[in-house]
């Protein structure tokens, strides 16, 4: 995986960093027009704040539609990359939804890749606690970025 740091115009390379990285998210709501939230992954407040609710469920409320924009960067070709995202309640694994993103070739500036739009169970039963893995995987099966988010549907106040 090669970074590229620009100056002037000769490029250095950073054989560490990934090949894939989000930098940003905008989390849109369709039931509330203009209404958005920012995640800036290149804010190191931000960074801290997201390791300090890694043990913490994050708790939303029941029946929420959103859709989340992703700006990406890509350091090397990457073919057939795909989103993956899998919820489990408990051990049980609930729903596998797969985005399927294209084709890229390495550029400085972040590329935009908007998901499917996603709505939270509601109802006794969909209520409670819940982890959601997500892998983005190229065409060959490698898995260039992993997270795990822990959220708690809770009732609509």
């Amino acid at each position: 995986p090669l970074l590229f740091l620009s100056t002037g115009t000769q490029r250095h390379f950073d054989m560490s960093a990934p090949i894939f990285e989000v930098v940003r998210m905008v989390t849109t709501f369709p039931q509330e027009p203009g209404k958005e939230e920012v995640l800036d992954f290149t804010d190191p407040a931000t960074r801290a704040e997201i390791e300090r609710a890694k043990n913490e469920a994050l708790e939303l409320p029941e029946g929420m539609c959103s859709q989340d924009t992703l700006h990406f960067v890509v350091r090397a070709p990457i073919r057939g990359l795909k989103q993956i995202e899998m919820t489990y309640k408990g051990p049980l694994k609930l729903e596998t939804v797969e985005n399927v993103m294209g084709d890229y070739e390495p550029r400085e500036e972040p590329y935009q890749f908007t998901l499917s739009a996603s709505t939270l169970p509601s109802g006794f039963m969909g209520r409670g606690s819940y982890k959601v893995v997500t892998d983005f995987v190229n065409a060959a099966g490698e898995i260039l970025d992993h997270d795990e988010t822990r959220i708690k549907v809770v009732k609509k106040k």
